[in-house]
């Protein structure tokens, strides 16, 4: 046999070779990430267009050339230093690295670099793929942000929690304890981690924890606003009058997933109302004496008048931050999951972030609101009229929505101004709704359809003249006849046994007759009530006093 016979035809296997390079050449141009390859000296063998189009360069005048050649001095020794971990080590690299592109962006990529060896395992060069993560990094930064803000709005709400003068506590269906505030554990004389996980039964005697529970029965079976007083022995063994204010939570499914409550100590007020009975049956000798007096006691029962619908107020914020906390929790979900996924784009992320922010803002709006209704009035002075209704309806909203009660708001485009005290002025309409609202829920369970309608409350404001109007009507069927004239005298009340203590409209009147010169009256109109607030429009160039020209401009920016 010659040499020609013995000689293989290596052309198929050729073919085969030059085909399997033509796939992985197109692999390699065809890739979004860079990718390149260096011999031995650091010189550039190939490079794909992802790095052409990064370094700024063509392949043509990269090939042959090394780092020094082509980027800046220090841009070149970090490449160099990466490099030659590769070469040391023989061994894959990765890691993050971070360049300043020549555009003056610094730009970050996840780089994997492996080592390229001859026949002989020695170092023959090196492959690099770098994928740019500049965006990954922005969005995981914002999302720390994020976080972080979240964090640190939660951290407020506790805060807020535990520093109001308010008994708070929630609890499971169960009627275990999972939580309180530090008035609450105050009351108990025992520390939070001997609360959490009982039931009253447990901390309390068995005659009083007997009612409680009742109360709480009541209450998961008929969720709603629930209000009564009671009694209760603090950790002294001393009995004390409280009111208790409490209604149920719910789950993102909107299930009820445990009942919230407060209760605030009224034996101050119990007292104060036995004095003045006791001041009533001997008026005709004492009233020299105690005229002096009289308006020191009836700013205290303002007071506890606002403190005796703080337990609602409390309600009313629960219910306002659960849809934005809801929100908030899911965005922050769904964000991760997009992440995760590789899917997160810049858009999405700045739309969604700003959701969030803009939650967070109305959360801490409500809670100005809150702030700002009990912080007592020191001194009479201007006020826009407008704004103290619209701070008001903030406040009580929720709770008419989650009553089923619907507000109808007419005012006009003029900026109403008048002279007194503001939130005064804001604690009667705040009782002259809640009434209302009270009103239209016993109607509705009554059963009672006034006008084919159950549910809404009217409110207007107007000038007339030199006088400001302000009126409020229900469709919840009226004030008996019978009782009608007797409705602004102290502690008379319509509602049911534990649901008013009868000095609401009594503090009102005093407010708006005594305090600001005004009137406040009350009629039936078909299908409900009305109440007529009149009070004096303050006048810019009065006498009385020279600050209404001086910040009526200052208000009327306030109040838009």
């Amino acid at each position: 046999m010659n040499a020609e016979e013995n000689m293989v035809d290596m052309s198929p296997l050729l073919e085969q070779l030059r085909e399997a390079n033509l796939r992985l050449d197109t692999l390699i141009r065809s890739m979004p990430d860079v990718v390149f390859f260096k011999d031995a000296q650091g010189c550039y063998l190939l490079a794909n267009p992802a790095a052409e189009k990064f370094m700024g360069i063509a392949q043509v005048d990269l090939l042959g050339r090394s780092d020094d050649d082509l980027l800046s001095p220090d841009l070149a020794e970090y490449c160099r230093k990466s490099d030659l971990r590769v070469t040391e080590g023989l061994l894959p690299v990765s890691g993050e690295e971070y360049f300043r592109h020549p555009d003056g962006v610094t730009r970050v990529f996840e780089t994997i670099k492996a080592p390229i060896l001859d026949d002989s395992g020695g170092f023959a060069g090196l492959v690099g793929v770098a994928r740019e993560i500049t965006e990954r990094k922005r969005n995981e930064e914002a999302l720390q942000s994020a976080n972080c803000s979240l964090k640190s709005q939660l951290q407020f709400t506790e805060t807020l929690l535990q520093t109001i003068p308010l008994a708070v506590f929630y609890k499971d269906c169960q009627g275990r304890y999972l939580g309180c505030n530090n008035s609450f554990t105050e009351m108990l004389g025992v520390g939070r981690e001997k609360i959490v996980g009982k039931t009253v039964f447990e901390l309390w005697p068995e005659e009083l924890a007997t009612v409680y529970d009742q109360h709480d029965q009541e209450l998961l079976q008929n969720p709603r606003h629930q209000s009564y007083e009671f009694k209760l022995k603090n950790h002294r063994g001393e009995i004390q009058d409280v009111i208790y204010s409490k209604n149920v939570f719910r789950d993102e499914s909107g299930r009820v997933a445990g009942i919230i409550g407060a209760f605030l100590d009224i034996s101050k007020r119990k007292r104060a109302e036995t004095a003045l009975r006791e001041l009533n049956e001997t008026l005709e000798h004492r009233v020299d004496e105690e005229v002096s007096g009289r308006q020191e006691k009836e700013q205290l029962l303002i007071q506890q008048s606002k403190y005796a619908t703080m337990g609602q107020m409390i309600g009313a914020i629960a219910h306002q931050w659960r849809q934005p906390l809801n929100r908030v929790g899911l965005i922050a979900q769904n964000l991760r999951s997009v992440f995760r996924h590789g899917e997160l784009e810049q858009a999405q992320l700045d739309h969604d972030i700003g959701d969030m922010m803009a939650q967070l803002q109305h959360m801490s709006r409500t809670i100005d609101d809150f702030r700002n209704f009990f912080k007592p009035t020191q001194d009479q002075a201007p006020f826009l009229v407008n704004q103290a209704i619209a701070e008001t309806l903030r406040l009580v909203a929720a709770q008419l929505a989650d009553n089923f009660v619907t507000l109808e708001y007419q005012s006009g485009t003029v900026p109403l101004v008048t002279y007194g005290y503001a939130n005064e002025f804001k604690h009667v309409l705040m009782n002259l709704l809640i009434n209302a609202m009270d009103a239209l829920q016993e109607a509705r369970s009554a059963g009672d359809r006034q006008g084919g309608e159950v549910g809404k409350i009217w409110l207007e404001t107007q000038r007339q003249g030199e006088l400001i109007s302000i009126v409020v009507r229900d469709n919840a069927g009226g004030i008996p006849a019978g009782i009608i004239e007797r409705i602004f005298e102290p502690y008379f009340t319509t509602k049911s046994s534990g649901k008013g203590t009868g000095i609401g409209l009594y503090m009102a009147k005093n407010i708006i007759e005594r305090n600001m010169g005004g009137s406040i009256t009350a009629r039936n109109v078909p299908n409900g009530a009305e109440f007529r607030i009149e009070i004096n429009a303050a006048q810019t160039g009065a006498a009385k006093p020279q600050l209404i020209d001086e910040n009526i401009s200052a208000l009327e920016k306030d109040g838009n």
